[in-house]
């Protein structure tokens, strides 16, 4: 059992599902059946249509891609934080109006030059510009 120290830490204890089958009993954290669910029912609705599902074998279409998804996005690598947590701050930032140290708002114009080009007939036949 892990000792709490705060009452902030208390929301950091990871949320698990115990099976017990026969006499074998697991563990599922909420986070890998939660995404195992979702990509499941993704990859039986709209997987046939994605080219990188195309796979023909059913155990590996219903059964590995999902578990493995699921198993990546309970890992906990990137910058400390849940695959999923940190693509959606990364998608957040891309998203967001970009603001400078004043707090004003940055607008990219592009400048537009109305430049008038004059023709000059030299005495050889050129056109010189």
């Amino acid at each position: 059992m892990k000792i709490m120290r705060s009452f902030t830490s208390v929301w950091n204890v990871s949320r698990n599902l115990y099976f017990n089958i026969g006499s074998l009993g697991f563990k599922v954290s909420f986070t890998f059946a939660g995404f195992f669910v979702l990509t499941l029912v993704f990859m039986m609705s709209i997987g046939k249509y994605i080219p990188l599902f195309y796979f023909d074998n059913p155990l590996v279409r219903f059964c590995v891609i999902p578990l493995l998804i699921a198993y990546l996005m309970d890992m906990k690598t990137l910058d400390d934080k849940k695959p999923i947590n940190f693509l959606k701050t990364q998608i957040v930032y891309f998203f967001r109006p970009r603001i400078t140290y004043a707090g004003c708002k940055v607008s990219y114009r592009k400048k537009k030059e109305h430049l008038q080009i004059t023709l000059v007939k030299t005495e050889r036949g050129g056109i010189r510009v």
